[in-house]
Parts: structure tokens; sequence; C-alpha cells
């Protein structure tokens, strides 16, 4: 395994487990992921370390803005992974989007998300981060088929589980 695929899962790990508890990650791998697949699409065929420089890039400045401008970056953040899972659902159901439907859709799922995260901030965050996370480790993870599929809907699961309880603890404290 790579470094790249190494970085790539622990994005989606964190995701899983803390995207509702620290926003601010959620952000920050929203900005890492649309910087990937910006990079990917950007530098074809370039180094892995390129890809990832970008990547990172994007999630430091989504995390940085993530902390003074709270709201607007999540409902950004909200955008970018509504548009990223639309995609990547039709992708798993072999359903490859054309230009300039590709675009469509993406905008599609990312006004979505970007409602859903603003509406139901606390569980939005839990299933979108969830969601997320689970993507992030099952497309670098060597799976096919249904494997794949099942390995993604319980992490999904797993995550909603973890947050959920995460969240009611804190609660429960304060």
């Amino acid at each position: 395994m790579g470094a790249d695929t190494a970085v790539r899962i622990l994005v989606g790990v964190v995701l899983l487990i803390l995207g509702r508890k620290l926003f601010w990650v959620f952000v920050g791998a929203a900005g890492f992921i649309a910087g990937l697949n910006f990079a990917e699409s950007l530098f074809t065929g370039a180094q892995s370390w390129t890809v990832l420089a970008v990547a990172l890039i994007a999630a430091i400045i989504g995390a940085v803005l993530a902390v003074f401008l709270q709201k607007v970056m999540v409902a950004v953040a909200g955008f970018l992974i509504g548009g990223y899972l639309i995609l990547e659902l039709l992708r798993a159901a072999n359903v490859v989007a054309q230009q300039p439907w590709a675009w469509v859709t993406y905008l599609a799922g990312g006004i979505i998300g970007a409602i859903l995260v603003t509406a139901l901030f606390d569980w939005a965050l839990i299933i979108l981060s969830s969601f997320a996370g689970a993507v992030l480790i099952t497309r670098n993870v060597d799976l096919a088929g249904s494997s794949a599929g099942i390995l993604a809907l319980a992490l999904l699961i797993l995550g909603i589980i973890i947050q959920a309880g995460l969240m009611r603890k804190r609660r429960s404290t304060h």
C-alpha cells in the first residue's frame, strides 16, 4: 500500500469517527476529497505526491476557513461531499455520468448536501461524514463487487453508531 492510499484511508477513518465532533475535520476532509478529485483530473499521469499535495493544501485551506467561517464552510463542505457522494453512488451502480451531465449531477448532489447540512446540522454531519468516510476507505481497499458494497455499508453503519454515541455522550455531560 502506497503512502497516498494510506493517507486516503486515514482521512476516511477520521471522517467515519469524528466527522461531526470536529466539524472542521469534516470541512477539511471535504476539501481533501475535492482537491484529490480535482488534482487527479487536472494532473492526469502526475506523480501521486503531486495529487496528494494539492489535496492536502485544499484540506488545510478548508479547515482554516472552517474555524473562521463556520456556518458558510459547513454548507460548502456539505455541497462538496454531496456532489462527491452522488457521483460515487452512480459509479457504484455502474452508471457513468458523461459531460456535461457529470457537472449537473455533482451540482444537484451538492445542493442537496448543503441543504441537509444547514437544516439538520448534527445528523447531516454524522450521515454525510460517515458515508464519505466509508466510501473513501472502501475505494482504497482492494475489494471488488459485493464485498466492497458490504464493507461500505458496514462502515457507514459503524460510523453513524459511533458518532451518534459520541453526540449522545456529549449532550448527557452538558
